[in-house]
């Protein structure tokens, strides 16, 4: 059907070949989501395909559309196949540099320590890739640019463990904590850095943070939309 675009209808029309748009682009990812799965043999083709499939999710909630529910299963299945056959044991020795695993995320950044001497870790709890995608459009629309490594979470991927292994290194005794106290096992760490801990909300202004050469921000907002 055409339609003829007037001064009166353009506003409109836009609207709905942005639409259209948004749907193709999630109809592209929903291919490359089937041909990915079928390519998933080993732990750096499951990170891959834990960026498209977060990708996807953006691009549907950009369209207003729900994810395919069979595809969703599908990603399910080769990752749980994948997990439960041993494919991601050999993610945990990658070195500090190439890391793949959270508990290298310390170790990371005792290496950056070595030629910078202002650190910053933010960390969003219950953030996965959909959710950073989020935030990189918000952030870049403020000039923001990043360089990216999607790396694997602990299972289960809960607080008490998985974020846990951010602060203590390990991906062994996080397992066992009774009570975590994340703050004081990562500045002990850093014996040689002024390192301090922050919560949301926390840091209102500059001045907070000066002289600090480490700083640790923990964001909850997407765990407690999740859990709502």
């Amino acid at each position: 059907e055409i339609h003829l675009i007037t001064s009166d209808t353009v506003e409109q029309e836009l609207k709905k070949a942005l639409q259209f748009k948004k749907k193709r682009i999630v109809a592209v990812l929903n291919n490359s989501l089937q041909e990915t799965i079928r390519s998933v043999e080993n732990y750096e083709d499951l990170l891959s395909l834990g960026e498209t499939w977060g990708e996807y999710v953006y691009a549907c909630f950009g369209a207003k559309v729900c994810p395919d529910v069979d595809r969703m299963a599908e990603v399910d299945r080769t990752a749980e196949n994948l997990i439960l056959a041993g494919g991601l044991k050999n993610a945990f020795y990658a070195t500090e540099n190439q890391l793949k695993t959270v508990n290298k995320i310390r170790s990371y950044l005792e290496q950056k320590a070595i030629d910078s001497s202002k650190l910053a870790l933010i960390c969003f709890d219950g953030m996965g890739a959909a959710e950073w995608m989020l935030i990189k459009d918000y952030l870049s629309s403020f000039g923001f640019g990043f360089s990216e490594r999607y790396l694997f979470a602990l299972i289960p991927t809960i607080t008490k463990i998985s974020r846990s292994a951010i602060f203590y290194g390990d991906c062994e005794s996080v397992y066992s904590l009774k009570t975590p106290d994340e703050a004081k096992h990562f500045s002990n760490h850093f014996k040689n850095m002024t390192c301090q801990f922050f919560r949301e909300g926390d840091i209102s202004n500059e001045s907070h943070v000066l002289g600090i050469d480490l700083v640790t921000v923990i964001y909850n907002f997407f765990d407690e939309i999740a859990h709502d």
